[in-house]
């Protein structure tokens, strides 16, 4: 009996926790209706999210699957090369498929899912980032869980043992794992108190035009107070962080996380390199122009990272120079800013260069 008692007690703490989690969803994995959004972009529309997160690897997942079977430029990468478009890049047919945090396993992902539906693309656009690269990293993201098993496929791909069987997502069980998260909850806790039940639930905090269903508008205007999608994939951020001055990106970079981001006193590991370097041949055999394109942070933040502690960004840089002469490869940019002329004013925050001067300062041109 009072194991009967106990569960009677205890039950409806998960179970509210679930139905809360399920109602605020606050990392937009039940109630957003991804494949709708991508056709929206792909339609040719500016296209807004009306929600404080979404799931930006379901958002290019979905795109890949609508994308015409035949595109010029793809841009990969993580949200350093979400504002390149396609005025930047010398064609109008471009897709960006950068997320945030784009890491070793969501590109590989994203290139299986490329591979898998057939779309065929005559250049690559690769922001060399430490996400891809630094092992250390790689062992702490999970966010890219449901849509391993592409990458999976993608890496027995370049490895010469491709699969006939195509592989299956795991949207459904880990997605609803995540019911039982107390991180979610907290954060669904968070919004709740921020924003009240009604406006978390309906998403209502936003106030669009052409509002579509529930979680997702057309974007007819330029400016808005939230980041959007334009047509081919890329990312406008909201006047709020459009607005923000040299002050706030000397503040972002003194308080970011250095260490953990730039794995202090740790090396870059073998694996994703050896990976790329495959990955760079298999796109070369198929005539994929490979360009690699070197991000800088800004000066305030180089000026923290720029000593012996700090081995991963320079190691990078060597790495991808040696690449670019050993395949005759495109590169842009450069990881330190005074290599460029750039000053603080260039930058959002510490990592993100103001989306209008990426044409000034890189070229992603053919």
């Amino acid at each position: 009996m009072n194991k009967w008692i106990k569960l009677l007690v205890f039950l409806p703490i998960p179970i509210f926790m679930m139905i809360v989690n399920y109602l605020v969803d606050p990392a937009g994995l039940f109630r957003i209706d991804y494949e709708a959004v991508a056709q929206s972009m792909v339609n040719g529309n500016k296209t807004m999210i009306t929600k404080n997160n979404i799931n930006e690897r379901k958002v290019k997942e979905n795109m890949i699957k609508k994308m015409p079977k035949h595109v010029e430029c793809i841009a990969v990468g993580p949200s350093l090369v979400m504002g390149i478009r396609q005025g930047d890049t010398g064609t109008d047919s471009f897709y960006n498929l950068g997320e945030s945090g784009a890491d070793f396993y969501d590109i590989f992902a994203q290139f299986g899912l490329l591979e898998i539906n057939g779309v065929n693309y005559n250049r690559v656009i690769f922001c060399i980032d430490s996400y891809f690269f630094d092992e250390n990293l790689n062992k702490t993201f999970t966010r890219n869980m449901e849509l391993m098993p592409y990458a999976e496929y993608m890496l027995d791909v370049i490895d010469g043992n491709i699969k006939t069987a195509q592989p299956k997502e795991k949207n459904g069980i880990y997605a609803y794992k995540q019911l039982l998260s107390p991180q979610l909850f907290q954060t669904s806790l968070h919004l709740i108190r921020d924003r009240g039940l009604e406006s978390a639930v309906s998403g209502g905090w936003i106030v669009a035009d052409n509002y579509k269903g529930e979680k997702w508008t057309v974007a007819n205007q330029n400016i808005y107070e939230w980041a959007y999608y334009m047509p081919d994939g890329s990312w406008v951020y909201g006047i709020n962080t459009q607005e923000k001055d040299e002050n706030y990106v000397i503040q972002h970079s003194n308080e970011y996380a250095i260490e953990s981001q730039f794995s202090k006193g740790k090396h870059l590991g073998n694996y994703p390199k050896e990976s790329f370097e495959k990955l760079v041949k298999y796109l070369l055999d198929k005539n994929v122009r490979v360009d690699l394109y070197l991000c800088p942070v800004a000066p305030t933040l180089w000026d923290r990272i720029n000593n012996d502690e700090y081995y991963v960004l320079n190691e990078l840089e060597d790495f991808a120079i040696d690449m670019s002469a050993k395949y005759n490869l495109k590169i842009t940019g450069s990881y330190n800013p005074y290599k460029l002329g750039m000053t603080n004013k260039d930058f959002y925050d510490s990592r993100h260069v103001r989306h209008e001067l990426l044409s000034t300062y890189f070229d992603f041109k053919p």
